[in-house]
Protein backbone atom coordinates (compact mmCIF):
# COMPACT_ATOMS: atom_id res chain seq x y z
CA UNK A 1 0.00 0.00 0.00
CA UNK A 2 2.86 2.24 0.65
CA UNK A 3 4.04 2.43 -2.46
CA UNK A 4 0.74 3.36 -4.06
CA UNK A 5 0.63 6.12 -1.01
CA UNK A 6 4.00 7.69 -2.44
CA UNK A 7 2.72 7.70 -6.19
CA UNK A 8 -0.44 9.29 -5.42
CA UNK A 9 1.82 12.01 -3.71
CA UNK A 10 3.93 12.19 -6.49
CA UNK A 11 1.05 12.67 -8.78
CA UNK A 12 -0.22 15.58 -6.51
CA UNK A 13 2.79 17.04 -5.78
CA UNK A 14 3.05 17.19 -10.09
CA UNK A 15 -0.14 18.48 -10.19
CA UNK A 16 0.42 21.70 -7.93
CA UNK A 17 3.49 22.61 -8.32
CA UNK A 18 3.35 22.96 -12.46
CA UNK A 19 1.67 26.40 -14.03
CA UNK A 20 0.56 24.91 -17.33
CA UNK A 21 -2.06 22.85 -15.25
CA UNK A 22 -5.36 22.14 -17.06
CA UNK A 23 -7.35 20.97 -14.07
CA UNK A 24 -9.88 18.08 -15.35
CA UNK A 25 -13.87 18.74 -14.67
CA UNK A 26 -14.51 15.80 -13.26
CA UNK A 27 -16.04 15.52 -10.98
CA UNK A 28 -16.13 19.06 -10.51
CA UNK A 29 -17.47 20.40 -14.13
CA UNK A 30 -15.75 21.45 -17.19
CA UNK A 31 -12.25 22.07 -17.14
CA UNK A 32 -10.35 24.70 -16.06
CA UNK A 33 -7.78 25.91 -18.32
CA UNK A 34 -5.19 27.50 -16.50
CA UNK A 35 -1.76 27.48 -18.75
CA UNK A 36 -1.91 31.34 -19.10
CA UNK A 37 -2.43 32.24 -15.72
CA UNK A 38 0.39 33.33 -12.70
CA UNK A 39 0.69 31.18 -10.02
CA UNK A 40 -1.80 33.21 -8.24
CA UNK A 41 -4.57 32.68 -10.30
CA UNK A 42 -3.75 28.83 -10.21
CA UNK A 43 -3.89 28.29 -6.29
CA UNK A 44 -7.31 30.87 -6.68
CA UNK A 45 -8.96 28.55 -9.16
CA UNK A 46 -7.63 25.42 -7.21
CA UNK A 47 -9.24 26.64 -4.01
CA UNK A 48 -12.63 27.57 -5.88
CA UNK A 49 -12.94 24.22 -7.07
CA UNK A 50 -11.71 22.05 -4.89
CA UNK A 51 -12.14 23.37 -1.11
CA UNK A 52 -15.37 21.63 -0.14
CA UNK A 53 -12.99 18.33 -0.13
CA UNK A 54 -10.13 19.38 1.99
CA UNK A 55 -11.24 18.72 5.83
CA UNK A 56 -9.29 19.30 9.20
CA UNK A 57 -7.78 15.98 10.80
CA UNK A 58 -7.94 15.45 14.50
CA UNK A 59 -6.05 12.69 16.31
CA UNK A 60 -4.78 12.41 19.77
CA UNK A 61 -0.92 13.81 19.32
CA UNK A 62 -1.51 16.23 16.08
CA UNK A 63 -3.85 17.96 13.84
CA UNK A 64 -3.69 19.42 10.69
CA UNK A 65 -5.19 18.48 6.66
CA UNK A 66 -6.52 16.27 4.88
CA UNK A 67 -7.86 15.52 1.24
CA UNK A 68 -11.27 13.40 0.35
CA UNK A 69 -9.73 11.74 -2.48
CA UNK A 70 -12.85 9.41 -3.37
CA UNK A 71 -16.64 10.36 -2.52
CA UNK A 72 -17.18 6.66 -0.46
CA UNK A 73 -14.89 8.28 2.18
CA UNK A 74 -10.80 7.88 1.55
CA UNK A 75 -8.70 10.65 2.61
CA UNK A 76 -4.86 11.12 2.39
CA UNK A 77 -3.53 12.84 5.17
CA UNK A 78 0.08 13.63 6.73
CA UNK A 79 1.38 10.08 8.88
CA UNK A 80 2.74 13.18 11.40
CA UNK A 81 -1.18 14.51 12.06
CA UNK A 82 -2.28 11.20 12.24
CA UNK A 83 0.75 10.17 14.95
CA UNK A 84 0.35 6.81 15.03
CA UNK A 85 -3.33 6.76 16.29
CA UNK A 86 -5.79 3.90 15.02
CA UNK A 87 -8.83 6.26 14.96
CA UNK A 88 -8.99 10.31 13.87
CA UNK A 89 -12.04 12.79 13.91
CA UNK A 90 -13.03 14.00 10.74
CA UNK A 91 -13.87 17.76 10.05
CA UNK A 92 -15.96 18.50 6.66
CA UNK A 93 -16.12 21.92 4.73
CA UNK A 94 -20.08 21.88 6.22
CA UNK A 95 -18.80 21.92 9.93
CA UNK A 96 -19.93 18.07 9.75
CA UNK A 97 -17.52 16.08 12.01
CA UNK A 98 -16.93 11.99 11.32
CA UNK A 99 -15.34 8.72 13.00
CA UNK A 100 -12.36 7.99 10.60
CA UNK A 101 -9.81 4.94 10.74
CA UNK A 102 -6.37 5.54 9.90
CA UNK A 103 -5.69 2.59 7.38
CA UNK A 104 -2.21 2.95 6.84
CA UNK A 105 0.36 5.25 7.45
CA UNK A 106 3.64 5.72 6.54
CA UNK A 107 6.36 7.95 8.58
CA UNK A 108 9.11 7.78 5.65
CA UNK A 109 7.16 9.61 3.09
CA UNK A 110 4.84 11.04 5.81
CA UNK A 111 1.71 10.16 4.14
CA UNK A 112 -1.85 8.64 5.81
CA UNK A 113 -4.74 7.00 4.07
CA UNK A 114 -8.08 7.47 6.36
CA UNK A 115 -11.57 6.02 5.81
CA UNK A 116 -14.75 7.74 7.19
CA UNK A 117 -18.08 6.23 6.66
CA UNK A 118 -20.31 8.31 4.01
CA UNK A 119 -23.39 8.44 3.76
CA UNK A 120 -23.64 10.31 0.62
CA UNK A 121 -21.16 10.62 -1.54
CA UNK A 122 -18.28 13.48 -0.60
CA UNK A 123 -17.28 16.03 -2.54
CA UNK A 124 -13.55 14.53 -3.37
CA UNK A 125 -10.40 15.44 -5.71
CA UNK A 126 -9.07 13.11 -8.55
CA UNK A 127 -5.55 12.57 -8.20
CA UNK A 128 -4.89 11.40 -11.39
CA UNK A 129 -6.45 8.66 -13.96
CA UNK A 130 -3.86 6.29 -13.06
CA UNK A 131 -4.78 4.04 -16.25
CA UNK A 132 -4.02 6.66 -18.05
CA UNK A 133 -0.49 8.09 -17.04
CA UNK A 134 2.85 7.61 -19.04
CA UNK A 135 6.72 8.14 -17.91
CA UNK A 136 7.52 11.54 -18.39
CA UNK A 137 3.44 13.08 -17.81
CA UNK A 138 3.11 16.34 -15.45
Amino acid sequence: MASGLGLAAVVLASVLVHDDVILRGDPFGPATDLSGGNAGELAQAVYRSRARAVVAVNAADGQGSGTVIRPDGWIVTCAHVTGGAASVQVVFHDGRTRDGQVVVADPVIDLALLKVEADEPLPWIALADLGALEVGDP
